[in-house]
């Protein structure tokens, strides 16, 4: 029985619903036989995992300790939703999970080499689990795995765990009254791994209290090689209330900003915590487990505008209820909010009613303002014709185009059924240069954030961030049509500068995605200037160049333009562009992640001839001194130009990506099509890319029609590699021009006998060739081509990948005799 086939079966018995979209299936469940049939499928691919709102009884389940079973694959665990998925409240406390006298483990570290699993909990709570809570992604170091936990509230239980993995980030989330040593505990205590797993730690909005031990501890075995940024929480009430540890006594890479806690012991830090408080938070009854703020807390309304949260939304799912600042912790206390709502009621220019005189109200006072939109009793849409450019943003504000009458958020996962009803534009004869703009000079508690607005026709962009910190801009639209008006191009979208940090663009949800169509220069640019660059982004889940439709193409000149460094963009479908996709320029743009993007087909479920949205150029290109951008788990299909481009810039790592029907190459090292080996220890040529390394040559392929093995050989300097394994529908009219469509397998292998100024050379063999999902995928005909991956030290001693190859010419995959595979041979 294939997948596809047993999925459907298990639809028919438990009653599931079950969509797949860019190889991630979705599942709605409301029991925890359900829930297990879900999460075996994140064996073999990723998953979304939909819990119905009720209290569920994990004993002997999939993530029962005592019985876990171990994923490859990414999942994620929503909770809140309805019966049936088709509307969800974000409340922690709606969805409950429970394992008395035991423990629950999520453990997707996979087999070494094959792969493993990205972990995403939303809106649950763990409580009544007296052994705790475990997460571990990785089997060996060097790998990329993340933890990401969003309003999740651990309550009376045995603690958080969170080892081996790469990347950490929890936010609006709560732990309290734990019986473990320490309430969250994030660590690699393996002392064979050199350098160890952790890479970045991202705490934001925390409340951690009354732990019968330590509240929050994280600490690496023998390496100080990671990162902390530490915001807005409250750690209170425990034994220590923060422990750091580098493993090596060096101090810590550390950006602690306004929290509240008592005690942090350990490592140093590299820069001294910012705006701590010790004074008691005033949680209101915590023996009852209610830990908002009152009275008159020094916790309330005294955050600092953080990075990269969805900070609109607390634990319980309640909007951030801002008066200077949001409140410290997981919880927005409605204690001494101050927030002012400023009422929209005129589409005129300027006057009482108009934006520009909420705007110049909102600048009057440091508190944060709400402005809100009531023009008449219906949609529109209500265009806002702009005669000079609005007041620069001084202090935090919300502009919600969502509260107009007759407008609606996006709710469809792929396309929209939203509706804007409230439309910025640069009139005739108008000085306007940007819809939306905060001051240059803002201070860093500015924050701007936006949602349900369009925008049409500005010079320099529909809004410009050059200063402030956390801006959010979700369910927006610049240029193409909304409802009969037509949107005139805008320069960018959205155009970040200077040092706008962690500005969010989108988000996870249908209703945070953006639409950008038709710009003249990109639809976003995360750019900087005088030697300061945005930094610590997020874009997700953004339309780049199609409608609202999801299909119709509105071509921007260039997608995305990136200059600074730890942006993530992720989820996006970035299509049809004029040019290139995504562009990532110079020696700043550093340590950016391109993961889960589609790259030149359409956003829905399509056909041959409805498919095909390339971008006019490459899908992505990586140039000019940028170094240590991942680009991994991206689809790049019919793209006027290569999948990926890299020239005049190294130690950009490429993996598990799928590469087809582009113009050019899949990856092309130098922009300069086809680059034949050569000896990677002489001199690079101009504009080489990646170091220019060297492919694997592929001797043989062969096995059955549902997996089989491959062997061949990589000749390059001394050191670490990682081979994979793809598969392509076709070879292409030159072997050199081929492209890995499906990944298939990996291998670390070593060199070791390179002479001085000279290759080396090593063989594999045996490498399996599987995909997991269609046992029956090799019965049409496949070539399997590879690349190699340099790393910087053995993956199991902490390795980083680094430089990534060409695709190496295809070979064809041979069906052997089914009598071979009878006397146990195993492949080439």
């Amino acid at each position: 029985m294939t997948p596809r086939i047993w999925m459907n079966a298990m639809v028919a018995i438990f009653g599931m619903t079950a969509s797949t979209a860019h190889a991630t299936q979705t599942f709605c469940v409301d029991s925890v036989n359900q829930f297990d049939v879900a999460y075996a499928a994140a064996d073999e691919e990723n998953v979304i995992i939909q819990v119905v709102r009720g209290t569920y009884d994990m004993t002997g389940s999939h993530v029962d300790a005592d019985s876990a079973l171990e994923i490859d694959d990414d999942v994620t665990i929503r909770g809140g939703y309805a019966p049936g998925c088709g509307s969800r409240t974000m409340s922690a406390e709606d969805t409950v999970f429970t394992r008395p006298g035991g423990a629950l483990r999520i453990d997707s570290s996979g087999v070494p080499i094959e792969g493993n699993g990205d972990v995403v909990l939303e809106s649950l709570t763990v409580r009544d689990v007296p052994g705790g809570f475990s997460i571990v992604t990785e089997t060996y170091a060097g790998a990329d795995a993340y933890v990401s936990l969003r309003r999740i509230w651990l309550d009376q239980t045995g603690g958080l765990r969170i080892f081996r993995t790469a990347e950490v980030a929890l936010r609006q989330s709560m732990i309290t009254r734990s019986t473990a040593s320490c309430a969250l505990r994030i660590e690699n205590t393996d002392t064979s791994v050199e350098g160890g797993y952790l890479e970045r730690v991202s705490l934001q909005h925390l409340t951690i209290a009354d732990s019968s031990g330590d509240g929050l501890c994280i600490g690496q075995y023998n390496s100080d090689d990671w990162s902390l940024s530490l915001m807005n929480s409250i750690i209170f009430n425990n034994d220590e209330d923060i422990v750091l540890d580098s493993g090596s006594g060096d101090e810590i890479e550390a950006s602690v900003y306004h929290n509240t806690y008592s005690t942090l012991e350990g490592s140093p830090l590299s820069d001294a915590p910012v705006g701590s408080l010790d004074a008691d938070p005033q949680f209101v009854n915590p023996a009852q487990g209610n830990y908002e703020l009152g009275g008159t807390s020094t916790s309330i309304n005294s955050g600092f505008p953080q990075a990269n949260v969805e900070n609109d939304r607390d634990l319980k799912g309640d909007p951030r209820r801002f008066s200077i600042a949001a409140d410290r912790g997981a919880l927005e206390s409605p204690v001494g909010s101050t927030a002012t709502t400023l009422v929209v009621t005129t589409s005129a220019d300027s006057g009482f009613g108009s934006l520009r005189q909420a705007l110049l109200d909102a600048n009057q006072s440091s508190n944060f303002n709400r402005i809100e939109f009531d023009i008449g009793n219906s949609c529109g849409p209500r265009v806002l014709n702009l005669a000079s450019d609005l007041p620069s943003v001084l202090h935090p504000v919300q502009i919600d185009g969502y509260s107009q009458p007759g407008s609606a958020r996006n709710t469809l996962p792929s396309g929209s059924d939203g509706q804007i009803c409230i439309i910025l534009q640069r009139g005739a004869g108008s000085s306007a240069t940007s819809g939306l703009a905060v001051s240059s000079s803002a201070p860093e508690t500015t924050q701007l954030q936006v949602e349900g607005l369009g925008f049409s026709n500005f010079l320099i962009a529909g809004i410009s961030l050059p200063a402030g910190n956390g801006h959010t801009v979700l369910g927006s639209q610049f240029g193409g049509n909304i409802g009969a008006v037509n949107l005139a191009p805008n320069g960018y979208g959205v155009r970040l500068t200077y040092k706008a940090l962690g500005v969010q663009i989108g988000g996870p949800e249908p209703s945070d995605r953006n639409v950008f169509v038709e710009a003249s220069e990109a639809a976003i640019s995360l750019s900087g200037s005088l030697g300061e660059y945005a930094s610590e982004g997020l874009v997700q889940n953004n339309y780049i160049g199609l409608a609202a439709d999801g299909t119709t193409a509105q071509p921007n000149d260039k997608g995305m333009v990136v200059y600074g460094n730890l942006h993530r963009i992720v989820d996006n479908v970035i299509s049809a562009n004029g040019d290139v996709g995504i562009d990532i320029v110079g020696d700043q743009a550093a340590d950016n992640l391109i993961d889960g993007n589609v790259f030149g087909r359409s956003a829905i479920l399509c056909f041959p001839g409805t498919c095909e949205r390339g971008n006019g150029s490459h899908g992505v290109r990586i140039r000019d001194g940028a170094l240590r951008n991942t680009v991994r788990y991206n689809t790049f299909a019919y793209n006027g130009g290569d999948g990926v481009a890299i020239v005049s810039a190294r130690s950009n790592p490429l993996t598990s990506n799928s590469f087809y029907a582009n113009d050019g190459e899949g990856i092309d090292l130098g922009d300069d099509s086809f680059t034949p080996n050569d000896n990677d220890a002489a001199a690079l040529p101009a504009g080489a890319g990646n170091l220019n390394q060297n492919y694997p040559v592929l001797a043989a392929a062969a096995g059955s029609e549902g997996s089989g093995s491959a062997s061949g050989t990589l000749e390059s300097v001394n050191g670490w590699y990682l081979i994979e394994l793809y598969a392509s529908n076709d070879c292409g009219s030159f072997l050199q021009l081929s492209e890995g469509r499906y990944p298939l397998g990996r291998h670390i292998l070593e060199i070791t006998n390179a002479p001085s100024g000279q290759n080396g050379s090593a063989s594999f063999a045996n490498v399996i060739l599987q995909d997991w999902a269609d046992p029956f995928f090799f019965d049409e005909p496949r070539w399997i081509l590879a690349t190699a991956t340099r790393y910087t030290a053995s993956p199991s001693s902490g390795g980083r990948p680094r430089e990534t190859s060409e695709f190496g010419p295809c070979i064809p995959y041979e069906i052997l005799d089914d009598t071979i595979f009878a006397d146990d041979f195993d492949g080439p």
